[in-house]
Formats: structure tokens, sequence, C-alpha cells
């Protein structure tokens, strides 16, 4: 098969909705788009169609399309075609590189830091996480009932008081539960395991939101580009314009090196990754829905006794995998 043009429908997305994604193939009898939300979290699967009825054109014409929603800020995704002799990705090293689509909105979250020791301290001295907005626009925006939170089942945890946000301005919010001390303090922390953050406007509509995986300590998530790009690990650039990029932290991915024992597993299996740091493991069974989630530091024991015999995926914090037999 060859993958050629990709194009969405619409071209330009906000925050829940739903995007088309619409691809060029030749030479396949089936094609799958793979995605996520997070960034580093597990891809979902599902069928690609050239039917005429996926917004793909008509049918048999080449074009092949799926439609997905628009969850967070950005959106990670692959393409994979096959015919009966063989089967090609875009990019060809997915899951380890993909295609980004991001959201656009007149006020966006920019950088925020879940994790911060050393990095930016507030009007009290207090080294506390922050969030940081962006304004897209040329012109001044009243950010007076505008709500912050961690929680998509609790999405208007903390208001704005009445301020505002200049053209092409930025506006820092601490994440600290001090809402007593002066300056913008909301009422919860984000937590550097990763969760959400929601940005929704006086009339309780979402404008923006991201949805993140472990984040490192003082080490911020940022736009790339800033104000309009997907997120990626960066040396805090508080209160500025985003700019200092990690190398490596976005489509081009560090892999772990890590090993699992026993394989076959019976009741358990052991985890062993180099480094220092903490890790997330996931486990998923062969239709890709997860089994559990775990953190390990350099090795880890796992119990599997109540999952069914069968065959499973262990994946290393979203970007590393290997099979795992269970008897």
């Amino acid at each position: 098969p060859v993958v050629s043009t990709i194009s969405t429908l619409p071209t330009t997305l906000v925050p829940d909705s739903e995007v088309t994604i619409l691809v060029q193939i030749s030479n396949a009898n089936t094609a799958f788009l793979g995605y996520r939300y997070v960034m580093g979290g597990g891809f979902e699967k599902i069928e690609m169609f050239d039917d005429g009825a996926h917004n793909d054109g008509s049918s048999d014409d080449g074009t092949w399309g799926a439609t997905i929603p628009v969850e967070g800020t950005t959106v990670e995704y692959y393409i994979y075609a096959e015919n009966a002799d063989a089967g090609i990705f875009s990019p060809a090293r997915a899951e380890y590189e993909f295609h980004t689509l991001t959201t656009y909105s007149d006020i966006v979250i920019n950088e925020f830091m879940a994790s911060n020791d050393l990095t930016t301290a507030d009007q009290d001295g207090e080294y506390d996480d922050w969030i940081e907005l962006y304004n897209n626009t040329g012109s001044t925006i009243s950010l007076f009932g505008y709500y912050l939170s961690d929680d998509l089942l609790e999405p208007y945890k903390w208001q704005f008081p009445d301020t505002t946000i200049g053209a092409g301005d930025y506006m820092m919010i601490w994440a600290d539960k001090d809402t007593f001390q002066a300056g913008l303090h909301c009422n919860f922390k984000i937590s550097a395991s990763g969760e959400s953050i929601i940005l929704s406007d006086a009339s309780q509509e979402m404008v923006d939101q991201i949805i993140f995986h472990i984040q490192t300590t003082d080490i911020s998530s940022g736009r790339n580009p800033n104000g309009t790009g997907g997120f990626v690990f960066m040396n805090p650039t508080f209160f500025a314009e985003n700019s200092t990029i990690i190398a490596g932290s976005s489509h081009t991915i560090q892999l772990p090196q890590w090993s699992l024992y026993p394989n076959p597993a019976n009741d358990y299996f052991v985890i062993q990754v180099d480094g220092e740091k903490d890790h997330s493991v996931s486990l998923y069974n062969i239709f890709g829905q997860l089994q559990g989630e775990w953190r390990c530091g350099a090795s880890e024991t796992i119990n599997i006794s109540h999952l069914s015999p069968g065959i499973y995926l262990v994946n290393v914090d979203g970007i590393a995998s290997k099979r795992l037999i269970k008897r």
C-alpha cells in the first residue's frame, strides 16, 4: 500500500468537537487509525473506510476516512494500511512517531508545571504548581467569570475574578489551593502523575483542555509553537514565549531500556527498567483494553493472578511495548 496526502475536516480544530481524518491510500483493502489524547499514553485504534459514508467523498475513490472526538488540546495519531501481501505505517515508526493535530482558540492553556521544586516561586516564596494562559488575539480579553479545573467531572472548580489578559500576553495562575494569598491562586493542585486541565468561559463552554501524562520535576509542558502548537516537554519559560524545547521531547521519543520476566508468566511478572526515575507501566489485552496501571522504579513485581490466560501487551511510559504470555 501507498499512503500519501493526509488532511482533516474541518481544517481548524476546536476543543470538545469532532474531526475527520482523511487519507489518500492506494493498493490497500484495510486501513486503521491509531489515536490518543494523552502525551505518552496508549493509542486507541479504529477502522478507516473508503465507502462514501465517512466524509471520505465517493466510494472506492482512494480517500479513506475516520471521525473521532477532539478531547484535550492535542490529537496524536498514525495510519496503518494493508493488503493481502503487506502493510505500511505512516509515520513509518508508529507508535514511536506520530502525526499531530492541535486545537486553537483565542485564549489557550500555553504551558504548565505540575512539579515545581526550584523553578519559580510565588510572591510568598513557595514553589507551587502553575498554569500559564496565552492570548492569541490582537485584543485585550476579559477573563471575568472564566473557570479552571483539573477534573472533567467538575469543570468549574475555580472561577476567575475580574481580570483581563492583554493582546499577545500571558497570565500565570498558581495551582496551590492557597486562594487566600494575593494574586491568582486557584483551589486545586495539578498532579505530576497525570490528569487534565480544563479552561471554560463565563458561559461554561470549554475553551481549552490538556490531558497529560507523567511529568518531570522542574520540567514544564508547553505548546510548540507558542500559543498554537501541541504540547512538548521544555525548560520552563515562565511568563514568556515557549522556545526552549528539550531535545527528543516531541515526535522523536527516547525509548527506555527495559526487560520483563518470566515470560510466559503464571501469577506475576517482574519488570526492570534502566535509570533512576519512576516509570508508568500499563497492561493491555489483545483487544487494546486496559487491564491495569502501575508506577515502578528500577524493578517491580506485578501480580496478574486475576487475569485469564492469553496474550497481553506491557507498555512502559506509553512509548515502548513487549508481548507477555499469561499461562
